[in-house]
């Protein structure tokens, strides 16, 4: 089953750079964000600037383009025919996560290779190095929350619900207003997101630690969350069928 996988992987992986909504919200819109937002605010606030574009890209990636194209993708004649063909559902399921999962890479890659280019990045390389791949791991928790909500339904039912769960998150996160500015009350909710826990992750990293133990087990906390909630959205749908 190799050779179909990588086959349906790069299938997936060409699908998706034709697809002009993932690399306005991926890779477009972060750049610009981070242009205008870098005209306002100190060298020293660069690299904030662009961790929180780094979680706007993923988690966008994540919610406004894999999980609605799943959504389609289950709705079209296409999809069922590809149950007759000799190729398992978990390998063609396999190869829609690994296609999106190195997308992300690259994405990750660009976005940095870009800030630094342009205006330079406090910490070492390998520190980066780090950060890139803390944020590749932490977008597979993100395709997991894409995955749960592709369970609801139609494309037009998981649109909205993308939409509106893609605006808290990235809300929640911090990736617009920092928490700390955020009402003391909300604070602690708020530092507890999936999006604020990868920027704090990042930010551990960029000072020459590590990731703390809690903010590990948050992450692995949301993707169990997120798959037991793609299981419950599966079952209301089979219930709803029949």
């Amino acid at each position: 089953m190799t050779k179909p996988f990588l086959l349906l992987t790069k299938i997936e992986v060409l699908r998706m750079l034709r697809n002009r909504y993932f690399v306005i919200y991926a890779i477009v819109l972060p750049i610009v964000y981070y242009l205008i937002f870098s005209l306002s605010n100190e060298p020293e606030h660069y690299a904030y600037l662009l961790i929180a574009m780094l979680v706007f890209s993923l988690l966008s990636g994540a919610v406004t383009t894999f999980a609605i194209g799943l959504a389609y993708d289950n709705g079209r004649p296409w999809r069922t025919s590809m149950k007759a063909l000799p190729v398992s559902e978990l390998v063609v399921s396999g190869a829609k996560l690994m296609s999106q999962l190195l997308l992300n890479s690259i994405t990750v890659v660009i976005l940095i290779v870009f800030v630094q280019t342009i205006h330079g990045l406090p910490g070492s390389v390998g520190q980066w190095c780090m950060i890139a791949v803390w944020f590749i791991g932490v977008s597979a928790v993100f395709m997991t929350l894409g995955v749960a909500i592709s369970s609801f339904g139609k494309q037009g039912t998981v649109s909205g619900i993308a939409n509106f769960t893609w605006i808290f998150v990235m809300f929640s996160a911090g990736t617009w207003v920092p928490i700390e500015q955020f009402p003391g009350w909300v604070q602690p909710i708020a530092s507890g997101s999936p999006g604020a826990i990868a920027i704090a992750g990042a930010f551990r990293l960029l000072g020459g630690g590590y990731p703390l133990i809690g903010q590990m087990g948050g992450l692995i906390f949301y993707t169990l969350l997120f798959i037991g909630v793609y299981w419950v959205g599966g079952y209301i749908n089979r219930r709803a069928a029949n």
